[in-house]
């Protein structure tokens, strides 16, 4: 197999590394209060956050200590200012914040992911929710019936995660504000990587039709990566779209949420996944096969839990499924026992992508059914397939040979799966990688907003 490019790697890897960080590390509850002599009042909880975060869809689930269940959850709004060093704060008001001997709160991001859990008065390992079997982490000072009115509890410290920095007595609030002690380094963050220019100049968005078809015109007729070669292959390419964000020389697996050594091809620990299975429609690699190793589809996944999803169909399973967990790393994933918690499920029929993925698996394949639709490719005049997502599970077969038509699904899960998990920093990232190989870009990543027209012809 060959090297890839190690400026462009270094480059991208960077950027990756840096909107992680910023979205685990830095990013955590800042300050709050939940007790004070006489009437309890003021309750607020303050996140801080690199200046630019949008904080839309991010939430507080507060816990109680003593049956260890959520009992509300608070949304976070607006987008985070400059106010500290390239940080910033979000407040939310909690009336009716519990006193404690334990009690807690967590942070969780716009995909519903836990970035956080707190407690004070003790510790306690919640039952439900989106901790649920995870166990707080406490803080040692606390505030009592004694607490004056307009005090509250604050970090200080200096450094850009929370690690950097600790818990003080209560003291004068400063919700809103930076706190008293307390400074930042490493703020900002770089925005979205854009599609470059003039890349969808020729898209109509009048109406469903024009706009499948144009997008179709800008995305097909990429270039082709072999599977396996002893020149740039899909190893190659794929070790780096999905590296691991912390260590640049292992990567992070799809379904496991698992990190491993880049070992490339032959190794027992992961491998290449189709996540549009190639049984339907497109089993038989060579050089006039160009779905098999389209790389906005193919994704590196744990090899045991790659097997276990085989060629099922993605969809909505419940409690009844058997339950394939994630490891908690980076800040994601772990957990086990509850449905759906961060864990992948499946039944004989039916695959579900755990949550902090299912919009990636999603919409890796609403970019196959737009980008195969039959014809030739433009460029070397090899016949394509016209792949389609469907919502009967009846159409959805194996094919002995490379198909005219072939069937995919269930499109009615993946449009859910779309809106619920929305485009992260990373697979911006991961689609700017494959595009830098291939010369083509997954659009429903670029403009999520298009899937609605595309599917549910809602066309602005």
């Amino acid at each position: 197999m060959g090297k890839i490019g190690t400026r462009l790697r270094a480059g991208l890897f960077g950027l990756v590394a840096l909107a992680t960080s910023t979205a685990n590390a830095g990013v955590f509850i800042n300050e709050f209060h939940y007790d004070n002599n006489g009437t309890d009042t003021n309750e607020k909880i303050e996140v801080i956050a690199p200046a630019g975060t949008s904080m839309t869809g991010w939430k507080i689930a507060l816990y109680n200590g003593s049956n260890r269940a959520r009992y509300a959850t608070l949304s976070l709004s607006g987008t985070v200012a400059d106010q500290c060093g390239g940080y910033g704060t979000a407040v939310v008001a909690a009336p009716g914040m519990q006193n404690g001997a334990p009690d807690g709160l967590a942070l969780i991001d716009a995909n519903g992911t836990l970035v956080q859990f707190l407690s004070y008065e003790g510790s306690f390992t919640a039952s439900d929710g989106p901790a649920a079997g995870r166990t707080s982490t406490m803080i040692l000072p606390s505030e009592t019936s004694t607490t004056p009115v307009g005090y509250s509890l604050q970090l200080s410290g200096s450094g850009a995660a929370y690690a950097d920095f600790s818990w003080q007595s209560p003291r004068a609030h400063s919700f809103g504000a930076c706190n008293a002690g307390q400074s930042f380094s490493g703020g900002s963050t770089p925005p979205p990587s854009p599609a470059p220019t003039g890349y969808y100049s020729g898209v109509n968005t009048s109406s469903a039709a024009n706009l499948r078809a144009t997008l179709h015109a800008v995305i097909d007729d990429h270039k082709r990566f072999p599977y396996t070669s002893t020149a740039t292959d899909t190893w190659d390419v794929l070790e780096f779209a999905d590296e691991d964000p912390l260590n640049a020389n292992r990567i992070l697996d799809i379904y496991k949420n698992a990190s491993y050594a880049e070992v490339g091809g032959g190794n027992t620990y992961y491998n290449r996944e189709h996540t549009w299975p190639k049984s339907y429609g497109f089993p038989t690699d060579g050089a006039a096969n160009y779905p098999y190793t389209d790389m906005h589809m193919l994704m590196l996944s744990d090899s045991s839990y790659n097997s276990s999803r085989g060629n099922k169909p993605y969809g909505n399973c419940t409690s009844s499924c058997t339950e394939y967990p994630t490891q908690s790393y980076a800040g994601q994933g772990g957990g086990s026992g509850v449905f759906p918690g961060n864990s992948n499920w499946a039944n004989s029929s039916i695959w579900q992508t755990w949550g902090k993925l299912k919009g990636n698996v999603a919409r890796a394949l609403l970019y196959m059914d737009v980008r195969y639709e039959g014809g030739k490719h433009n460029v070397t005049g090899v016949n394509e397939p016209d792949l389609r997502l469907t919502n009967d599970l009846g159409l959805i077969k194996t094919t002995s040979g490379n198909a005219s038509i072939a069937y995919m699904g269930l499109l009615s899960v993946l449009l859910q799966w779309h809106a619920a998990d929305p485009v992260t920093e990373a697979e911006r990232m991961r689609n700017d990688a494959i595009y830098s190989y291939q010369g083509n870009r997954n659009p429903f990543i670029d403009h999520p907003e298009w899937v609605a027209c595309v599917y549910q012809n809602v066309c602005n």
